[in-house]
């Protein structure tokens, strides 16, 4: 019997030659940190990824001024002051700046897309320079159609709601009366 207690003892923990024990499998901060590794690896190459593909997103630069150009509204009813929102033309760039700011908020369209011409109902179109959307204390502002052009030759145009400074957004290149 006591032969069979030592082979039980022997099969439960496998000592090798040298005299160290043998352990299989990896500890649960080994596999935490593997997986630390790859996911970190993983996110890293899928946003890198994710700007080569979306070079010239026009869907991303409509969620980006559609946000910017509820936001100045927002921020002038709040602030009961004009907000003002600066379009650079052909560039993709924009400026957001209240009456009383100093500094103005700077912030871009994504890469490929660019804003081919602004136009409004009293100023006509504005195809180069700075267009200028003024939303004021009562949260009102111009009837404005902006053109969205990316780098495949896609066209947007959004048309803003002078009282609600909802944006409409219509496929190609519209160019109706503003009035």
């Amino acid at each position: 019997m006591g032969l069979m207690v030592r082979r039980v003892e022997r099969e439960k923990t496998q000592i090798s030659e040298i005299g160290i024990l043998i352990r299989r499998g990896f500890t649960l901060l080994e596999l935490f940190v593997v997986l630390l590794i790859i996911s970190t690896f993983i996110t890293l190459v899928t946003v890198r990824i994710e700007k080569t593909i979306s070079r010239g997103d026009l869907s991303e630069g409509v969620r980006i001024l559609v946000r910017e150009i509820q936001g100045s509204r927002s921020r002038a009813l709040f602030s009961r002051e004009k907000q003002y929102l600066y379009l650079k033309i052909e560039s993709g760039e924009y400026l957001i700046r209240g009456e009383s700011q100093k500094q103005p908020y700077k912030g871009s369209l994504p890469d490929g897309v660019i804003i081919q011409d602004v136009l409004f109902p009293l100023k006509g179109k504005v195809m180069e320079g700075e267009a200028e959307i003024v939303f004021l204390p009562n949260g009102c502002t111009e009837r404005v159609l902006i053109h969205l052009e990316n780098s495949e030759g896609n066209n947007l145009t959004l048309k803003v709601d002078p009282f609600t400074a909802d944006v409409k957004v219509q496929e190609g290149y519209i160019e109706e009366a503003v009035l």
